[in-house]
């Protein structure tokens, strides 16, 4: 898929995979001691499942496309979009 007006370009993300990750962060893991936790340590086990999410995510933008996610949206700027 290469829609170069949505800020995606060649990469791609499997909704699935998404959704199935997100949603076991949500149920915490499925790990007892953290759904008996505070809700500091629940909070801090979130924060941290969703910057590994971030941080794969532009890994795999990088695979795609062999530019940065900040790379990419100069181009689109650039090019008026």
């Amino acid at each position: 898929m290469n829609d170069d007006y949505n800020g995606w370009g060649d990469s791609t993300v499997a909704t699935k995979y998404i959704y199935q990750y997100l949603n076991d962060v949500l149920d915490l893991g499925g790990d007892q001691r953290l759904q008996n936790a505070s809700a500091q340590e629940q909070l801090d086990y979130i924060c941290q499942e969703v910057s590994d999410l971030t941080t794969s995510l532009h890994r795999a933008f990088v695979s795609d496309t062999g530019k940065t996610v900040v790379e990419h949206e100069k181009e689109i700027e650039r090019a008026g979009g």
